[in-house]
């Protein structure tokens, strides 16, 4: 995927490789039927802690380089989160403006893609 309109509106596709600087894949993407915003979905789980730096820095690395693909229409990228996070961990992905989702309330993810 290298352009915002290789998804029509409405519409999703998972596992698919995305056009930033780099071609990196993400784990599911929406592009919202109200007004055809583009949503990359990063979905991390973390059972120990030491592996949670690891996840979130691939995480907010993909959603730089994502957002350097002005042909991708600004996108919004949003990490599913389970497991073991420090406060830390939290803090980089709001500094990488990523919207933060835990699995166990996924009522946070369907309010952001139904938002008009």
């Amino acid at each position: 995927m290298t352009k915002q309109t290789d998804i029509n509106i409405g519409n999703y596709s998972k596992e698919r490789k995305v056009k930033g600087a780099t071609l990196q894949k993400a784990d599911l993407i929406v592009r919202r039927k109200q007004d055809g915003r583009l949503f990359l979905l990063e979905a991390k789980t973390v059972g120990v802690q030491v592996d949670a730096f690891k996840r979130i820095k691939e995480c907010c690395d993909k959603a730089r380089d994502w957002k350097s693909n002005t042909e991708l229409g600004k996108p919004e990228v949003i990490a599913v989160i389970a497991g073991f996070f420090a406060e830390q961990n939290l803090s980089a992905l709001a500094q990488a403006n990523v919207h933060i989702v835990w699995e166990h309330n996924l009522d946070t993810l369907r309010q952001l893609l139904d938002k008009a």
